[in-house]
């Protein structure tokens, strides 16, 4: 997959019947605004430091999970609840995920329209007996606020660069009045350079009507939607997401013969961004004073982040290949009895 980032374009300016781009324009998404790639001599329509031969995303792996705890979780579920399945399912997460995997473990119901509950963050070490004992407690109660949720876990997603893959677990649509869809694109839209994010959405024995909202959400993040009946349809949902990170874990194996290449080119680029400031400090360049005025605002963040692409570039090349086998042999190993459980209940 490779690794865009999306920057919101603000509102464009009418002039004399001309469309005056904003400053903030990012024609090939690399985090670098077009006017400063343009003075730093780089072509902005194309991403220069990006992998020819892999389709790996580098960085740590983020698997996130938002389990619905609204008061009908207590409708029967095959042989159990809805919410003792996603009990169920959210122990087992936490005690056999690898832990290379970083979890995230979020509930949204319990207070009311307000948003999600944390039980794990993705960005602490997993505490396996406290998060079980808080899974055990969970009890149905509350509304649905899907959009309030995706919009929370938008703003966690900004903390650290990386690869998110986030699960959306629920028994209905939603039901606090906010718009899901543009949630989820604006969830994605977090998507860049150095962090790449993909939704999948689980409905839970849902009725027709609300399958097509659920589906819609998939859709505008670009995942994927399932419905199931059972517990083990659920975990063997859970798992597809799943097996996403262990081919991306694959092609990082690939990506580690190009890491050479990306490191010059991104160090490269960023001589050119210290250049382009200092001709555009002498007065240098055909930029307005809107755009120069613009550009020594942000020059800490886009240096920032350059230099945190380039320090992932580094960590990733000093890792050893044998630590990457062993994280896709733990991951396969967890899917595996996930299937092997399957067959079991099929017995």
């Amino acid at each position: 997959m490779k690794i865009r980032l999306h920057i919101p374009l603000i509102a464009c300016f009418i002039v004399a019947g001309a469309v005056l781009a904003s400053p903030e324009t990012d024609s090939d998404s690399d985090g670098l605004p077009d006017v400063l790639e343009t003075l730093a001599g780089l072509d902005p329509e194309k991403n220069e430091c990006v992998a020819d031969q892999c389709n790996a995303a580098p960085g740590p792996q983020y698997a996130v999970f938002l389990f619905d705890q609204s008061g009908s979780m207590d409708t029967e579920f095959g042989e159990s609840t809805r919410i003792e399945a996603a009990r169920s399912v959210s122990k087992r997460l936490v005690e056999r995920l690898p832990e290379s995997l970083q979890l995230g473990l979020y509930t949204y119901g319990p207070k009311e329209c307000e948003g999600s509950v944390e039980i794990q963050s993705p960005f602490e070490k997993r505490s396996v007996d406290s998060v079980v004992q808080r899974i055990e407690g969970l009890q149905p109660d509350g509304s649905t606020p899907i959009g309030a949720t995706l919009d929370e876990i938008a703003a966690k997603v900004q903390e650290k660069a990386g690869n998110y893959s986030i699960v959306l677990v629920t028994d209905g649509g939603e039901s606090c009045e906010g718009d899901p869809v543009e949630s989820a694109r604006n969830l994605i839209a977090q998507s860049g350079a150095d962090r790449n994010i993909t939704l999948d959405v689980i409905g839970l024995d849902l009725e027709p009507s609300i399958r097509e909202e659920l589906a819609s959400i998939a859709e505008a993040s670009g995942g994927e939607f399932q419905n199931v009946t059972t517990q083990q349809q659920l975990e063997n949902a859970i798992a597809r997401p799943m097996r996403r990170i262990v081919q991306n874990l694959n092609e990082m194996m690939c990506l580690k013969k190009e890491m050479d290449a990306l490191i010059r080119c991104e160090k490269n680029r960023i001589s050119r961004i210290h250049l382009a400031y200092t001709k555009m400090s002498s007065g240098v360049g055909n930029l307005d004073a809107n755009e120069r005025q613009w550009l020594e605002k942000h020059r800490a963040d886009f240096e920032e982040k350059s230099n945190e692409r380039l320090k992932t570039y580094n960590d990733f090349k000093e890792k050893r290949a044998e630590a990457l086998q062993e994280e896709i042999r733990e991951m396969m190993q967890f899917l595996g009895e996930l299937e092997q459980d399957d067959e079991e209940a099929q017995e």
